[in-house]
């Protein structure tokens, strides 16, 4: 069993996951490398994938939800909840968001199907939906049947940029005024998979084809690098270099911003980010990893979530909860835990 996650967030000596194939949080802890059962999110179905990200702030975990009805906030002191409800857009209900950003204590869930950005006053938790930006692409999704926005966004002083999957277009979005604009980047036929600013241009990841784009706002000019692998997660900005994270099989390219240089890592991931002092991943193999950005090919801990405590597996069971087997969950992993008698009888391995 693997409780895979796409993606982490640290507070303190601690990285917080949420599980995708189960309703279950969890935290890896970097001094005692344990990992910890957190919970689970309240008022949810748990057959199908929540949240697509997890935040921290203010000692809070934010789940940002993907097939969820809610944000939903966790206070990891007082250990209560926060839940808002997401405004229903009848057939955009799954997979609304896969990216959001904290501004001036306001957070901005940015639409995935979704076709709206939602923002929420973490103060007061008033909402407020912006849907006239999301219009203009509604028709590229419907054409190309894929998501808008992915996970990999950028912000720019007071501004926004997001790069889109379904058009060769980059839209900017004010944080203060909510104005936005859609701009042509590239062929008509690019599409794109995230977006990183490394100071100074913007490098635009492809979306299945075409090439690493990048790309000069003040002049609209576009470089292009070809690079073996076109399935990438996204792409970010670590302070040395541009990371394309490998999905599905495919290589993870890494270019050095100083010298143009190309790496090649015989890796791919479920999530790669970076949260402000290392760059976190976690592998296809359910290996969470954080390298160390100086050498990428330097490991600075390397952590298996590979169940072999069963505590977590056992928590899960107990709580009579049902979800899909698939790829990493599979009904080998319940029977090894069947409790009787309070005694653990491993049902498979006696069969």
């Amino acid at each position: 069993m693997i409780l895979r996650a796409e993606s982490c967030t640290k507070i303190e000596n601690k990285y917080y996951f949420m599980a995708v194939d189960v309703n279950a949080f969890y935290s890896i802890d970097i001094k005692t490398k344990k990992i910890i059962y957190e919970g689970e999110i309240p008022n949810e179905n748990t057959n199908i994938y929540r949240a697509a990200k997890i935040m921290g702030y203010n000692r809070n975990l934010v789940f940002i939800p993907l097939n969820s009805k809610y944000v939903s906030i966790y206070n990891i002191d007082k250990k209560n909840w926060k839940q808002i409800k997401v405004q229903d857009m009848g057939k955009y209900d799954n997979d609304k968001f896969f990216s959001a950003y904290i501004y001036e204590n306001k957070l901005f869930l940015i639409g995935a199907c979704y076709p709206a950005i939602m923002i929420i006053d973490m103060s007061n938790y008033n909402v407020k939906y912006e849907k006239r930006m999301f219009d203009e692409r509604i028709y590229d999704k419907e054409k190309s049947h894929d998501c808008i926005i992915r996970s990999d966004i950028v912000c720019v002083k007071n501004k926004l940029y997001m790069a889109s999957c379904v058009s060769n277009h980059i839209g900017v979005f004010n944080l203060d005024d909510y104005s936005w604009k859609w701009i042509s980047v590239g062929k008509d036929k690019n599409r794109y998979s995230g977006i990183a600013w490394d100071g100074e241009y913007f490098w635009l990841s492809p979306r299945y084809f075409g090439s690493v784009i990048k790309w000069n706002p003040y002049n609209n000019e576009c470089k292009k690098t070809d690079i073996k692998g076109k399935n990438f997660l996204g792409v970010i900005y670590d302070g040395t270099n541009l990371v394309f994270p490998g999905a599905h099989n495919n290589k993870t390219v890494i270019i050095n911003n100083k010298n143009n240089n190309i790496k090649i890592m015989e890796e791919d991931y479920i999530f790669y980010l970076n949260d402000g002092e290392d760059n976190c991943a976690m592998t296809s193999k359910g290996e969470f990893v954080i390298y160390n950005t100086n050498n990428m090919l330097h490991q600075s801990l390397k952590f298996n979530v590979n169940i072999n405590s069963h505590e977590i597996l056992q928590k899960i069971i107990s709580s009579g909860k049902i979800c899909n087997e698939n790829t990493y969950i599979q009904m080998t992993d319940f029977l090894k835990e069947i409790v009787i008698n309070n005694e653990r009888i491993n049902v498979y391995e006696n069969k």
